[in-house]
């Protein structure tokens, strides 16, 4: 993570630090998609962004599979247009990041748009569980993967 007048640090995400940040994603995401909700707009990117997912997936580019990812839960909180929200979610990019490269293994071609595709229409309705369902989801494949299960 870079920091201006801070330098770069290495983020390492044992599980402590993995639990920490998802917990801070859920609030920070479960809020903007919230405010989405209760404005009663679809987020304008989302589905641009889940299309690009779709292609960086069946691109196997994981890179872009990646970066992707990265697009559709941003199109999310930045539908807000919470900017505290969306800086504070932004910080988060790089760990997030991180934690993507342990779930690699456990998704077939496709699955993960499937899966988002599905949590955008969940998240939009019912933000305060939709999100934190999802991101429990993903927090138990890293743990399982990390376990060899």
């Amino acid at each position: 993570t870079a920091e201006p007048y801070r330098g770069v640090r290495v983020s390492l995400l044992d599980d402590a630090a993995l639990v920490a940040l998802q917990q801070l994603r859920c609030a920070l995401e479960t809020e903007a998609l919230r405010i989405v909700r209760d404005r009663g707009i679809r987020p304008p990117d989302v589905d641009a962004a889940l299309d690009a997912l779709a292609a960086a997936e069946a691109s196997g580019d994981w890179p872009a599979t990646l970066d992707a990812h990265a697009r559709v839960h941003r199109a999310l909180v930045d539908a807000a247009d919470s900017p505290r929200i969306a800086e504070e979610y932004r910080r988060l990019d790089s760990e997030m990041h991180l934690l993507l490269t342990h779930v690699r293994p456990a998704y077939s071609t496709g699955a993960l748009t499937t899966e988002h595709r599905a949590y955008v229409e969940a998240a939009l309705a019912d933000p305060e569980h939709a999100v934190r369902e999802h991101l429990e989801h993903s927090t138990r494949m890293i743990f399982d993967g990390r376990r060899g299960l």
